[in-house]
């Protein structure tokens, strides 16, 4: 999955509407929010705020993780997914968070 600026949710309407249709995925660091569309590939949006780690670089450490996690799967069917962080996470837990992600594809995506 290729991470642009095409396949990522970009404005509040595209977030709002991930969050009414209401399927979930809860792991030990993540909340992933789905919903199915109809483009050629999945489109995804990250929520990591303030309240899980104050530090702008931390937050984006936690960021990229999640993109380069998601830039190496490949799924079958085609998503709108917004990831929302519960915990802080370090590169101690980068296993820990790669499985919450592998386990959402394997549960739904493939």
């Amino acid at each position: 999955m290729i991470v642009s600026s095409l396949t990522r949710l970009t404005n509040a309407d595209d977030f709002s509407s991930v969050f009414i249709f209401k399927k979930r995925f809860s792991g030990a660091f993540l909340n992933i929010f789905h919903k199915p569309n109809q483009l050629e590939f999945n489109r995804f949006g990250l929520i990591v705020s303030k309240k899980i780690n104050k530090k702008a670089v931390s937050r984006n450490y936690m960021k990229r993780v999640i993109r380069s996690v998601f830039r190496d799967a490949e799924t079958s069917k085609k998503f709108d997914i917004v990831i929302q962080v519960k915990k802080n996470f370090t590169h101690e837990n980068f296993l820990m968070v790669t499985k919450d992600i592998h386990d959402f594809l394997d549960r739904y995506a493939k």
